[in-house]
């Protein structure tokens, strides 16, 4: 009998409950940039990137493939040009013969 008597009590207090849990939708403030705008910007944005991701691409000459099959990619412009220098000349220092 306990049990019935709860369970009339929660089936009476539900819709109540859910009438208070229900939050209205807010309607955008007049000053809020609307729908086309912000999908136009988000457009810009990834065309933006995708030009500065295009403006990179060319950084590599053409894949060289060595006799034993390594794939070469060499830098057209190398980051760090002193580093290209030091590579192509050798260093003796320490080198006892």
């Amino acid at each position: 009998m306990l049990r019935v008597l709860v369970i009339a009590a929660l089936l009476a207090t539900g819709p109540a409950l859910a009438q208070q849990q229900v939050e209205t939708v807010p309607r955008p403030s007049p000053e809020a940039p609307s729908a086309p705008d912000m999908i136009r910007e988000g457009a810009r944005r990834i065309l933006d990137g995708i030009r500065r991701l295009v403006e990179q691409m060319p950084m590599f000459e053409p894949p060289r493939i060595t006799p034993e099959g390594d794939i070469i990619l060499k830098r057209i412009k190398p980051l760090y040009p002193e580093a290209e220098d030091a590579r192509s000349e050798p260093s003796r220092e320490g080198l006892e013969l």
